[in-house]
């Protein structure tokens, strides 16, 4: 590991700086998962400086997490995540995601040693843990405790849908976005992150984390939490709602009151 911004996020989450390729890999990937899916600090940033601003570097969206308990959205979280597997060893890509509203909407990072298959991992969905893909024409399941996913071959060239569904149940998987499983150049990535400045959750406050076993998904006004064997969702008045937040999320209570109105 040669990144100081990679072991500045291991120490903070008092996991172990050296070991083997694959015992490194599953402390990065472990402190990774703690860093929440969310657009507060990206919203917060654009209606206070503008687009620039917003895009988050590696540097920010750490120092914040550190500091605010933020995250980021699909893209600073690709990016950085990339970095650091690439500062693992690993041959670390960014890829783009099509989704119903709109192609490049979504990324995620496929990475491999060796010239061996490429694993993907996706932070946006919380697919934390290296997930290898189908071979053409298969498709492969996998159980991540309160979710199983399902990822098909679409039988087209580097096109992998993606399914979910509640619990270990495979009935009536819901179908979420294609993967495009071809590494992206960093303008094609950087157009498709501006184009996410006008989507429709600019709007409104997402954030999307695990925690014990449990999904915590926050949108508009509403909470949701979920495991394997329930399902809880509460909506709150704003007031109500940021502090329920901040508690769950542990994301600085100023920052969301701000957003969240």
């Amino acid at each position: 590991m040669n990144d100081p911004l990679l072991k500045k996020l291991l120490d903070n989450s008092h996991l172990p700086t050296t070991g083997a390729d694959e015992q490194l890999l599953h402390y990065t990937l472990q402190a990774f998962s703690r860093i929440p899916y969310e657009n507060i600090s990206k919203i917060d940033s654009f209606n206070e400086l503008g687009i620039r601003s917003a895009k988050h570097t590696p540097e920010e969206l750490i120092s914040n997490y550190i500091t605010k308990g933020t995250g980021g959205t699909c893209f600073p979280l690709t990016l950085t995540l990339a970095r650091f597997l690439n500062s693992l060893g690993y041959e670390a890509h960014p890829i783009l995601a099509d989704r119903r509203y709109g192609s490049d909407t979504h990324c995620a990072v496929i990475f491999r040693q060796n010239e061996s298959p490429w694993r993907i991992v996706d932070p946006g969905y919380l697919i934390n843990s290296p997930r290898a893909l189908p071979s053409e024409n298969l498709s492969v399941r996998y159980q991540l405790g309160f979710t199983t996913i399902e990822l098909r071959h679409t039988g087209r060239d580097k096109r992998v849908d993606l399914f979910t569904s509640i619990g270990s149940a495979a009935e009536s998987p819901r179908y979420r976005l294609t993967y495009k499983i071809e590494p992206i150049d960093e303008a094609l990535f950087d157009l498709a992150w501006d184009r996410s400045f006008a989507f429709e959750m600019m709007e409104y406050p997402v954030i999307s984390l695990a925690r014990d076993g449990a999904h915590i998904y926050i949108q508009k006004d509403t909470i949701t939490i979920r495991n394997s064997e329930m399902k809880k969702r509460v909506t709150l008045p704003t007031e109500e709602l940021v502090l329920e937040c901040a508690r769950l999320t542990e994301i600085d209570r100023e920052l969301l009151g701000r957003v969240i109105r």
